[in-house]
């Protein structure tokens, strides 16, 4: 298996240290911005300053799963 990318390994350290499931979690750069995957949810984020939204949203809850009310 080939090492992940930079920006891979960068979500998937910080997933970790939020206490999520990194495995879930790639990125890859793609025309000037970075877009980011995970298992329940993605976004795509431009190049400059990408780690810090990146963040932001990961600790808002972005990447998590939701439950739907039952009603």
């Amino acid at each position: 298996m080939a090492d992940p990318t930079p920006e891979t390994a960068f979500v998937r350290d910080m997933a970790q240290l939020s206490g999520r499931d990194a495995s879930g979690f790639s990125a890859c750069l793609t025309d000037g911005s970075v877009h980011v995957q995970g298992r329940h949810g993605a976004a795509r984020y431009p190049l400059e300053g990408w780690r810090e939204l990146f963040l932001r949203h990961l600790h808002a809850g972005w990447y998590d799963s939701r439950q739907r009310s039952g009603g």
